[in-house]
């Protein structure tokens, strides 16, 4: 019998998001290598419709916990106890060896913890961000609870078979902690299905013509991505340029109204398409490479500093130039500039911003394609999640 491995998601899933893709393309992989694969997650008051056990690609999800979306004390707590209920029934008919938690969200870490012990199966945790600091900078009515709750954390960390950090820095942040139980898995990018096509044909299929300038903006509208900021630079470029040929293309969903509102009082929004949310991952790469520079507008909040969005690997997948709104000590600068993968312009500067869109798409040629195909060979899921089994001797 093949080995049993369990993947947690904390978000009703499939979704749209860096951390579905991150986890299930581990999934996939593993189910393909022969090993018997199923993801358990949650659902909520508003996706109490989502379905509850589908088939994905062979791989069986459970979206079967139930929790109240809102960090409070109170609702933690009811959170642990649904989850526990709900995860000691799976874990009596279901036995894995090995669960991958994925955090954040992190409500069903302590419950999943205290079953490894019960149950006897190796858990690792998959984490992607320091979300702990982010609490604590943006709850400060329960301050005190999260400070305890990030102690809590960092004991369980210590005791768990694997932590898998997504960049170097956060797993510095980590060992800052005394946390050394960890391997760095990059995001990575599928290059399969993120890779070049001819952008003529692309802008002829989706009623585009080739003298407009498309910026990319792949991912949720929400903090901390500044789309204002982008939509503002843009106006001005037209108006500089005495043209509408400054184009935005926004993939995902997210605070689209409130988007709408800011583009329309500056006589914007046509120059802007929503597509919402696209699940089939080959009509992304599709309109990404549509571009002519892919975007990634960050605030000035230094806890992004660390992070290497899922949107670098695959814009560079594509070919596609990449400008970062990102302070010059940040991780992102330092891979965009090291592996010359476009330009950083100082967060919401909106005039500095407006002049690297120019000056980019001036000198795309600059801009080795070669430059983008090597980073994103190097950082191709397929690999990294060879390296990964390696390390859990799968």
């Amino acid at each position: 019998m093949s080995m049993k491995i369990t993947f947690f998601s904390g978000l009703p899933s499939p979704y749209f998001g860096a951390g579905w893709w991150r986890i299930y393309s581990i999934a996939k992989t593993l189910k393909e290598k022969g090993y018997n694969v199923d993801i358990i997650s949650v659902f909520s008051i508003t996706s109490f419709n989502i379905k509850k056990i589908l088939l994905n690609d062979g791989i069986k999800i459970y979206n079967i916990i139930p929790i109240l979306m809102i960090e409070n004390p109170i609702f933690f707590l009811v959170n642990i106890i649904a989850s526990f209920i709900v995860l000691f029934m799976y874990f009596i008919f279901i036995r894995p060896s090995v669960v991958i938690y994925s955090i954040p969200p992190h409500d069903q870490l302590i419950p999943f913890y205290i079953l490894s012990k019960l149950f006897k199966y190796k858990l690792i945790l998959d984490y992607r961000d320091e979300f702990e600091d982010y609490l604590l900078l943006n709850n400060k009515m329960f301050k005190n609870y999260l400070r305890i709750l990030k102690k809590t954390y960092t004991n369980i960390y210590n005791n768990l078979y694997l932590i898998m950090p997504v960049t170097p820095y956060v797993n510095q942040k980590l060992k800052e902690r005394g946390i050394r139980n960890t391997y760095i898995l990059y995001d990575g990018v599928d290059t399969l299905i993120f890779k070049p096509h001819i952008k003529n044909k692309l802008r002829m299929k989706y009623g585009f013509n080739n003298k407009e300038i498309i910026l990319i903006y792949l991912g949720y509208v929400y903090e901390p991505y500044r789309l204002d900021i982008l939509v503002t630079a843009l106006f001005y470029l037209n108006k500089k340029t005495n043209t509408k040929k400054y184009k935005l293309l926004i993939i995902g969903g997210g605070e689209i109204n409130k988007l709408k509102i800011f583009a329309r009082k500056l006589g914007m929004l046509n120059n802007i398409v929503f597509y919402g949310v696209i699940k089939d991952r080959y009509k992304i790469a599709e309109l990404i490479n549509m571009g002519d520079v892919g975007i990634i507008p960050y605030d000035k909040k230094d806890i992004w500093k660390n992070t290497l969005s899922t949107k670098l690997f695959e814009y560079a997948a594509c070919n596609l130039p990449i400008i970062a709104t990102v302070s010059e000590d940040s991780l992102l600068a330092k891979v965009i500039k090291k592996y010359k993968l476009g330009v950083i312009s100082p967060p919401l500067d909106v005039d500095e911003l407006s002049n690297a869109i120019y000056n980019i798409t001036k000198t795309t040629n600059k801009i080795h394609k070669e430059n983008l195909s090597e980073f994103a060979r190097k950082y191709d899921k397929k690999i990294l999640i060879k390296k990964f089994m390696l390390k859990m001797n799968l």
